[in-house]
């Protein structure tokens, strides 16, 4: 299949096997066919963790920033509450004691963890959701205030080699500085 299309469009459109039920046909039908729809799909076109992440067995860097860049984490009891929400998360009982957090920065604007998940993918995706549920609502009841705290959900970079997880654990725990 030859197509018009640069390096980089095709990198998106590889992200998830071909033939293998993954639903990229549609993309790739749609790039072929409209050479200006694939920077819009891009920008706009989220993936699951599951088409992203291994099924089973992973280390990532998973990081998020507050809504419209505010300084939501500004105080050091927010952190507190932060780390809090995150212990609920781990001890959840979905999570089955499967997920640990190696190393984390709390930023005032953004929080960098390096988290690491034994089992399925799903034992990470409800430790994420448990924690950042709990965060939310807390947060908000302690504000006074309704509507999102992160700016978008979690981003969770793959860490695929010692070396990368070596930088990736150097980043967080320099983050501060």
């Amino acid at each position: 299949h030859t197509s018009s299309y640069n390096s980089a469009d095709y990198a998106l459109l590889s992200l998830q096997p071909s033939g293998e039920g993954r639903g990229t046909e549609h993309l790739e039908r749609a790039a072929s066919s409209c050479g200006t729809l694939l920077p819009i799909i891009r920008r706009t076109m989220r993936f699951s963790r599951f088409n992203l992440l291994p099924a089973e067995s992973a280390t990532v860097h998973k990081y998020w920033r507050c809504h419209n860049r505010a300084f939501l984490l500004s105080g050091h009891h927010l952190k507190a509450l932060y780390l809090k929400c995150t212990e609920i998360g781990l001890n959840h009982r979905n999570t089955d004691n499967q997920v640990k957090v190696h190393a984390y920065s709390l930023m005032d604007n953004h929080v960098h963890q390096i988290v690491s998940y034994s089992g399925p993918l799903t034992k990470l995706c409800h430790f994420m959701r448990v924690a950042h549920g709990v965060f939310g609502r807390r947060f908000n009841r302690l504000q006074r205030r309704s509507g999102a705290v992160a700016n978008d959900r979690p981003k969770t970079a793959l860490l695929q080699n010692d070396f990368h997880s070596m930088r990736a654990q150097f980043y967080v725990e320099a983050n501060p500085i």
